[in-house]
């Protein structure tokens, strides 16, 4: 996998992180990037046990253990190797947790992507937003296109009511914003929807380092639970079950 090296790029004039979270999101942070992985995976079960709910998981746990992982490498305390080592066994994790879940299709659901800005490699942003697209009872299609043209092959020949792109979960990627901007205004050219709706998240937006106006987006979401809420603002409807679809 192609990792980023240039560390000083990537945390030059950026403010750090907090470091707060569930303590478990800490222990599973460490865990994940251990020789155990089992030991992590025990963790996750035993929190989701205590949650009963994906969407606390997701938001408590899952989402402040990646950032905790994206702090360790600011501290120099792990590689990029190991942090995305850790984010793909969180991944994994997730989706044999929520791999019994099956929610119901809304009568005239609407038709969502949910996939990573092209060439991120950290992909469980997009995991966890595509759960949550999937729990709004929406046609949900998960996509990781590995380059520009890609993307706006994706749209250009199939329809969607909306876009969730996702930069990485536990890095702030400052360095990707502008490059997400073009990336969007491109998607908006190629879209057979010339009313398609673009919300964002990942580490840059949860730090608030970027606004929605920033990368040309309709909205964004400080954590994946908040995409329902996020595509359903951007559409003028505080209710994500009562929006029209547009196809």
């Amino acid at each position: 996998m192609r990792l980023f090296t240039d560390r000083h790029a990537m945390t030059a004039s950026i403010p750090l992180p907090s470091r707060s979270g569930d303590p478990d999101s800490h222990r599973l942070a460490t865990l994940a990037i251990g020789d155990d992985a089992e030991a992590a995976r025990t963790l996750l079960l035993s929190a989701y046990a205590r949650s009963g709910s994906i969407e606390v998981l997701t938001e408590q746990v899952i989402e402040p253990a990646a950032r905790h992982l994206g702090d360790l490498w600011s501290d120099d305390d792990c590689g990029e190797y190991e942090v995305t080592l850790g984010l793909c066994r969180l991944q994994t994790f997730m989706r044999d947790i929520s791999a019994g879940s099956v929610p119901d299709l809304h009568r005239d659901p609407l038709v969502v992507l949910v996939a990573p800005l092209p060439a991120e490699i950290h992909l469980l942003g997009a995991t966890l937003g595509a759960e949550a697209a999937l729990k709004a009872g929406w046609e949900t299609h998960v996509r990781f296109p590995p380059t520009d043209e890609a993307l706006k092959q994706i749209v250009a020949t199939n329809w969607f009511d909306a876009i969730d792109l996702s930069l990485s979960p536990s890095l702030q990627r400052e360095h990707r914003l502008a490059g997400m901007e073009q990336m969007i205004s491109a998607v908006r050219r190629a879209s057979q929807n010339p009313a398609l709706i673009v919300v964002v998240g990942g580490r840059a937006f949860y730090d608030r380092l970027a606004s929605k106006t920033d990368v040309g987006a309709d909205g964004v979401h400080r954590s994946a639970t908040g995409l329902a809420s996020s595509v359903s603002r951007a559409f003028g409807n505080s209710d994500s079950e009562n929006i029209t679809p547009l196809h």
